[in-house]
């Protein structure tokens, strides 16, 4: 990659590998080629530069320290760079690329920030960096953080941007990275504590809170203040407007704002009234309620036809006891059962084991609607401990000349 980079005439070049050991890995690789990217003019320069910096380390020490393989990638033009090299050794490199003798530059993306080492060619190795938890992709931010090293101010009329191709990577995607160009930027400076207490030390109360006013952090807080200034300065014009129109005067104003407060304190004492009206029809209906009666659950999720199998004991809170068509059984409350009528009864065995419902109750067919003008009845005569329940219509309703039928309740299946 890099003699095709020295062949298109696209170095100095800075590659972008996310990891330590693969920076010095491929100096390592490109040293067993042989790939050579200075002149001997060039390599004299290095070799002075070289000694220069690092003269005053022993002898003893440039073994252990990998000296040899370093200096020689860097007369070839080649070197690594990343946090855990020794200062000495990446403070010349950062010289020798600026002054344009070295050519070629395996960097982590630590490089990107804040280091003066531009290019004419930024590589990218990949499109995906481990985060510290997971490896995830880049985002274009970060892409244009990366790529923003290639082109040299006065030098290079463009950059180049070149990203090492693999087969997970699609060609629209790198397309997408390097076209976003819009980045939001929000500060995330916050002055801790300890912070203001030095500056105040230091600078006094007055000055320190000059400083803090000049952060990028205050400019955007600064731009959301006068947003809200303009909001009130419109708040202002309109009221303004509006007490020119009346003469003037408040009174009108104050009088309709207290008129819509009483209006509004009317509506919930009404509200307030209904619920509780609701909720004692409610309570009355459930205290009414007697053994065998047929009662429709309008509310939750036990909602249907129900037959009365105890009546409830308490007036102040009545809790009838209920078989539903759903086969529970249970104690229901003015939250489940809004007082309608019952829409007949049935006379029940004397004992009914309602904590293993046998007997279940069904509409009458084609009676999708709840007739409320059929009584249902039953007597004892049962097979298999299955009720027989037959429909009839009540005396005097309009339901008189209706056809009766006979259901069969066993468990989950009927049959009429």
């Amino acid at each position: 990659m890099i003699a095709k980079l020295d062949a298109e005439g696209l170095l100095p070049a800075i590659t972008f590998v996310f990891s330590r050991a693969g920076c010095d890995a491929a100096v390592t690789q490109c040293l067993r080629s042989p790939l050579r990217l200075t002149s001997e003019e060039e390599r004299a320069r290095i070799a002075e530069v070289i000694d220069h910096r690092c003269g005053d380390l022993a002898d003893s020490d440039l073994a252990v320290l990998g000296y040899y393989e370093w200096r020689e990638g860097l007369l070839r033009g080649l070197a690594a760079h990343h946090a855990g090299m020794l200062p000495a050794f990446r403070h010349t490199v950062e010289e020798l690329f600026t002054a344009g003798l070295v050519k070629a530059v395996f960097a982590t993306e630590t490089l990107a920030l804040g280091i003066n080492m531009p290019a004419r060619t930024v590589v990218l190795e990949r499109l995906v960096k481990f985060n510290g938890e997971q490896h995830m992709p880049l985002t274009p931010g970060e892409y244009t953080q990366l790529t923003g090293r290639a082109g040299r101010r006065g030098i290079d009329v463009e950059g180049h941007a070149v990203v090492i191709w693999h087969p997970e990577i699609e060609p629209s995607e790198v397309a997408g990275l390097a076209s976003t160009r819009t980045f939001p930027l929000r500060s995330s400076f916050a002055p801790s504590y300890n912070m203001t207490i030095n500056l105040v030390h230091r600078m006094g109360p007055q000055q320190a809170h000059r400083l803090l006013e000049q952060s990028f952090a205050q400019y955007q807080a600064d731009r959301s203040v006068v947003g809200l200034v303009r909001g009130i300065e419109r708040g202002n014009r309109i009221l303004g407007e509006i007490a020119a129109e009346l003469g003037g005067s408040d009174a009108p104003i104050l009088e309709y704002a207290r008129l819509r407060a009483r209006v509004s304190e009317l509506e919930r004492a009404q509200a307030r009234a209904s619920r509780l009206q609701r909720r004692q029809a409610a309570t009355d209906a459930l205290a009414a309620l007697r053994r065998g009666d047929i009662i429709t659950i309008t509310h939750g999720r036990r909602g249907g036809l129900a037959v009365v199998l105890e009546s409830a004991r308490d007036r102040d809170d009545p809790r009838p006891l209920v078989l539903t068509e759903h086969r529970w059984a249970g104690r229901i409350s003015s939250a489940d059962y809004s007082g309608t009528t019952p829409v007949g009864s049935m006379t029940l065995p004397k004992r009914v084991e309602h904590r293993q419902p046998r007997v279940w109750l069904f509409q009458p067919p084609g009676a999708s609607a709840r007739p409320a003008g059929f009584t249902i009845r039953s007597w004892s005569r049962r097979a298999n401990n299955c009720a027989v329940i037959r429909c009839i219509p009540r005396p005097g309703s309009r339901t008189r000349s209706a056809r009766p039928s006979v259901t069969y309740a066993s468990n989950a299946t009927t049959r009429n």
